[in-house]
């Protein structure tokens, strides 16, 4: 289950193509927020991600915006996971739409 969890998280991340919050990664994956915020912290050690403070200027803490790495999107591509809808074909070297 944890996997699949992963596989979603990713999934929403690397199609997105923005950051994202562990908040807006909850609500598009249905992944109760403390699972995301969890599953993110992994992805960041292993430097399949990286986080950044959002810049507001409201009160309070800002929140931690996410984005893949290099190394995760070729770690994720491996794994395959559609980088913004794009499969490279090995042989011919040739992007495809899907």
């Amino acid at each position: 289950m944890a996997r699949k969890e992963a596989m979603l998280i990713a999934r929403e991340l690397v199609g997105k193509g923005k950051d994202m919050s562990a908040d807006d990664l909850s609500r598009a994956t249905k992944i109760p927020k403390w699972k995301v915020a969890r599953m993110l912290k992994r992805f960041e050690k292993l430097g399949l991600v990286s986080a950044s403070d959002e810049v507001t200027f409201s009160v309070g803490r800002p929140r931690k915006l996410y984005s893949v790495t290099e190394n995760g999107m070729k770690f994720f591509g491996e794994m395959g996971i559609e980088i913004f809808g794009i499969i490279k074909s090995e042989k011919s070297g040739e992007g495809k739409k899907v």
